[in-house]
């Protein structure tokens, strides 16, 4: 679990997730708000889940996700 928190998070190891998305009651730190990472497992399907993180744009262009 620690080392998944730190994955989402700014740092050296980072992807920057929290920029985007709310953790829980943790909102993110940009202005553009995406899924609650701690719910979207609820709603997403892993396959898809594991497309969209390997190329965004091509699930839906002009995603701002990087």
């Amino acid at each position: 679990m620690r080392a998944g928190i730190r994955y989402i998070g700014r740092g050296e190891e980072g992807l920057g997730c929290i920029t985007c998305h709310d953790w829980g009651r943790h909102q993110s730190l940009g202005g553009t708000r995406g899924p609650d990472m701690l719910t979207m497992t609820e709603r997403l399907r892993p396959a898809w889940f594991e497309r969209w993180l390997l190329d965004p744009a091509r699930l839906q262009a002009g995603t701002q996700m990087p």
